[in-house]
């Protein structure tokens, strides 16, 4: 269960980082319209925009620039902020978290959440509830997303080093065998000096029976 929180929580932070906000918006913005909310970072993460339908002129698209306030990042928790600049429709801060909470029966939860902050004499934003709610479950999915394919890799990995060693187990016993059938064929020809026996074959499955024969050859020769 561990490992489950841990995953799920660093899931969650790596969306905040990689400031994927509306990854899946365009399931929950019913309210706003077909037209999805989008988020667009510049490369450096500090300057950023959201597009929201019908903010603007004629109900069309308004653009609405942010710029990074803060972003801590921490072993049980999260948060990025989010402030308008001038150009855009509304003033205010998006307040962005990620944290890692115990209930009474001590279950580990991941609590992601969007607060919108306005001042009082600042301008608000039309549609507020639907765009923050689309923003949290937007998030939300991403991270369950994710989360899913970090611990896909990490079961194919380990799959991966457990087959490994086997095989590796398989390989030397293998070597092991054939070495000891080269010494023993050795001693009988020493005791009533014959012509060297051929190397037999040695019984491997098909896919790695050259390889094991190279390695018995070379061991033969060198003895």
């Amino acid at each position: 269960l561990e490992g489950v929180v841990e995953n799920a929580i660093e899931s969650a932070l790596s969306i905040l980082r990689s400031r994927r906000l509306t990854e899946y918006a365009h399931k929950h913005t019913r309210k706003l319209g077909s037209s999805a909310l989008e988020f667009v970072s510049s490369q450096n993460k500090d300057i950023g925009a959201l597009v929201i339908p019908k903010l603007g002129d004629y109900r069309r698209y308004g653009i609405q620039p942010l710029r990074m306030a803060y972003e801590e990042t921490g072993p049980r928790s999260g948060s990025l902020g989010l402030y308008t600049i001038k150009g855009g429709h509304f003033d205010g801060e998006i307040r962005f978290s990620v944290e890692r909470q115990s209930n009474k029966d001590e279950e580990e939860n991941v609590v992601i959440s969007v607060a919108l902050v306005i001042p009082k004499k600042g301008r608000k934003l039309k549609n507020s509830i639907s765009v923050v709610t689309a923003l949290v479950t937007s998030i939300q999915q991403s991270a369950m997303l994710e989360a899913q394919k970090r611990q896909a890799r990490l079961n194919q990995s380990t799959g991966f080093r457990n087959r490994t060693g086997l095989e590796a187990l398989r390989k030397r016993k293998v070597r092991l065998e054939s070495t000891e059938q080269m010494e023993a064929m050795d001693k009988d020809d020493d005791v009533d000096g014959s012509d060297p026996i051929p190397m037999p074959d040695i019984i491997v499955p098909v896919d790695e029976g050259c390889r094991v024969r190279t390695i018995a050859e070379q061991i033969y020769n060198e003895t």
